[in-house]
């Protein structure tokens, strides 16, 4: 794969805590792919939210 290859086909994720991309979007992923995904590190996150929760 060029590097024309992979740069059409993956999107950056806008960085909010770093200065250059970390997540990368595959556009060639299925959509229950990509929803499994986002899915899975949104019930990590909850997940971590209830545990900081329970500590104070």
């Amino acid at each position: 794969m060029t590097t024309n290859q992979s740069s059409s086909r993956f999107t950056p994720l806008t960085p909010i805590a770093t200065t250059h991309p970390i997540l990368f979007i595959d556009r060639t992923a299925p959509l229950p792919e990509l929803h499994a995904c986002a899915s899975e590190r949104l019930h990590a996150t909850l997940d971590y939210l209830t545990l900081m929760a329970c500590m104070t």
